[in-house]
C-alpha cells in the first residue's frame, strides 16, 4: 500500500557513490555468519531507498530486495509534488504554465539480517530501475523507539517466518504436547469475575541438527463469562509458551562467499513497468542486479542460557 506525504525537497540527483565502507557496528559474528534473534530488527537492518519512480509499485520493490534476504518489512510512500502554477524566464520570456516537476517516491526496506542489509546496499545503490538511478542508503530514523531500549520479541507469525525461511518446511516442527489448567476456575461474587489460569508446554524440534526444546507458557484470564475466560486464558497460554520457545534459541547463518560477479544494469527492455501479477515471472528476473543463483543457506540452532 502506497502512503501519501505532502511535497517534500526534490533529492539531489548526483550520481557520486558514496564510499560504502565496512557495515555498521555491531555486526554479529563475521562477514561470513550472522546470529538472528526471534526479535524485531532495529534501524542497523534499515534501508532508505529514494529516487523511485512513481510507476514503481511494492511488488516490484519486494522482487528486487528480497533476493537478499528475507525482508522484515518495506513501506513505500507517495510523494505529491504540486505544479508549478506559472514561472517566468529570467530573460522576460513568456511564463510556464502547470508544467509539472519530476517526482521521485522513497521506501524504508527493514531485513531480518543486518548482513542481509548491507548487501543489498552495496549491490543496489545507483541500480537503475524503470530507467531511473535509485540510490539506497543506511537509514538514519529519529523515532526508533528501540534503539536504546531491549527490542521486544517477534510476533509467533514472524517467529514462523523466520523458521520456515532459513530451516525449510521441512527443516522444523512444533507441536503442542500439554495444555491444561493450572488452577481450577474460580469466582468471586464480590466482583462477578471468572478466573481461570492455564498451562501450556511446547515442543520445537530442528531437523537439521536432531535436536529439540520445550518450553512452558502460563496464561490468566478474567471475565464475567466462565465459558470465555476458560478459552482465553487458554489462547494466552499457547501464545506465552510459543513466545517463550523462540526465545530460547537463536539462528546462527553461515553467509556463502561473496560471488565475483559484477551487478549488471538491465537493458531498456527489461526497465518497463512490471505488473503486480507478473512481477515473478521469468522476465522479471533480468531486473536482479545479481548473476549467480544464490547459494543455499547453512544454518545452525544456538541454544540460548536461560535468563
Amino acid at each position: 500500500m502506497k502512503r501519501t506525504l505532502s511535497a517534500l525537497g526534490e533529492t539531489s540527483t548526483s550520481t557520486t557513490t558514496p564510499p560504502l565502507g565496512p557495515p555498521p557496528k555491531p555486526v554479529p559474528l563475521s562477514p561470513h555468519g550472522t546470529v538472528l534473534l526471534f526479535k524485531v530488527p532495529g534501524n542497523e537492518c534499515n534501508l532508505a531507498i529514494t529516487r523511485i519512480p512513481s510507476t514503481v509499485t511494492d511488488e516490484d520493490l519486494e522482487a528486487l530486495f528480497d533476493k537478499f534476504g528475507l525482508i522484515y518489512s518495506l513501506r513505500l510512500y507517495q510523494v505529491d509534488t504540486p505544479e508549478d502554477s506559472g514561472e517566468s524566464g529570467g530573460d522576460g520570456g513568456a511564463s510556464v504554465a502547470g508544467r509539472a516537476r519530476q517526482s521521485y517516491n522513497f521506501a524504508f526496506v527493514k531485513y531480518y539480517s543486518q548482513w542481509s542489509a548491507y548487501e543489498a546496499r552495496r549491490a543496489l545503490h545507483n541500480f537503475r530501475l524503470h530507467d531511473v538511478q535509485i540510490k539506497v542508503l543506511a537509514a538514519k530514523t529519529k523515532n526508533d523507539k528501540w534503539a536504546h531500549a531491549k527490542p521486544p520479541p517477534l510476533t509467533i507469525q514472524k517467529s514462523i517466518e523466520l523458521c520456515n525461511y532459513y530451516l525449510g518446511f521441512n527443516g522444523w516442527s512444533s507441536s503442542l504436547e500439554t495444555l491444561m489448567p493450572a488452577e481450577r476456575p474460580s469466582y468471586t461474587p464480590q466482583t462477578a469475575m471468572y478466573k481461570c489460569i492455564y498451562k501450556c508446554v511446547v515442543q520445537l524440534r530442528f531437523g537439521v541438527e536432531d535436536r529439540a526444546l520445550e518450553a512452558i507458557g502460563f496464561g490468566t484470564e478474567e471475565s464475567t463469562q466462565k465459558g470465555q475466560v476458560i478459552e482465553f486464558a487458554k489462547k494466552k497460554a499457547v501464545t506465552e509458551a510459543y513466545k517463550n520457545a523462540f526465545a530460547s534459541f537463536a539462528l546462527v547463518v553461515l553467509q556463502p562467499p561473496r560471488p565475483t560477479t559484477t551487478p549488471r544494469t538491465p537493458s531498456s527492455t527489461h526497465s518497463r513497468t512490471p505488473s503486480a501479477s507478473t512481477h515473478t515471472s521469468a522476465s522479471d528476473s533480468a531486473l536482479l542486479p545479481i548473476s549467480h543463483a544464490p547459494a543455499p543457506k547453512k544454518v545452525a540452532i544456538h541454544f540460548l542460557d536461560s535468563e
